[in-house]
């Protein structure tokens, strides 16, 4: 009887062992380069966590968000009526072809984000100077750098470039206090994952 429970205990601890080997053998080959699951969502260190994942990155801008996730084109933002005619023409003259759309609704207001890239960087500068010259013809008047005020102060338009793309915020509230101050918060969540070129 011992001498078979030794067997079995012998042959047990072969096959543990056989399995370990071809595991960590299975591991060394193919499995020690993927991802963990716990660490799918992990951020990024050193140079890759400096740049955004998303090239046409958009910041949080807080609120209740409305779902624009499914815009990946110029195209699909021209659908939801964000843009004026007159924009949607220089916009497609500059060649737009990605973008990226977010909406947050407050109880003070709403704000309204769009990321597009253009041809390259020169039409994006070009675009951005005539998006500008398209505010002032809607009555907006230039208030801080990259944004345009309409009188009641209850509008404003951002533009900005960052490279190829063309970054386009629009805040609209109850109050030009709310407007004015929301504006800044975003324009700087937005400098943050994307710089403004000048």
């Amino acid at each position: 009887m011992r001498r078979n429970g030794l067997r079995h205990a012998v042959g047990t601890a072969v096959v543990v062992a056989v399995l370990l080997v071809i595991g960590g053998g299975s591991w060394l080959a193919w499995g020690r380069d993927l991802e963990l699951a716990g660490a799918r969502d992990a951020r990024p260190v050193g140079e890759a966590g400096r740049v955004p994942a998303d090239r046409l990155a958009l910041a949080d801008m807080g609120g209740v968000h409305e779902n624009y996730q499914p815009i990946r084109t110029f195209g699909g933002v021209t659908k939801v009526g964000f843009l004026t005619d007159d924009e949607v023409v220089e916009y497609a003259d500059a060649d737009a072809s990605g973008a990226r759309m977010a909406v947050s609704i407050y109880p003070e207001g709403k704000a309204t984000l769009a990321v597009v890239q253009v041809r390259d960087a020169d039409a994006a500068r070009d675009l951005a100077a005539e998006l500008a010259d398209l505010q002032e013809e809607y009555g907006l008047k230039p208030a801080e750098t990259h944004v345009h005020r309409s009188r009641d102060g209850l509008l404003t338009r951002t533009v900005y470039t960052h490279e190829d793309l063309v970054v386009r915020l629009e805040v609209r509230g109850k109050t030009s206090r709310w407007v004015r101050e929301k504006t800044a918060e975003l324009v700087e969540a937005q400098r943050e994952v994307l710089a403004a070129d000048e």
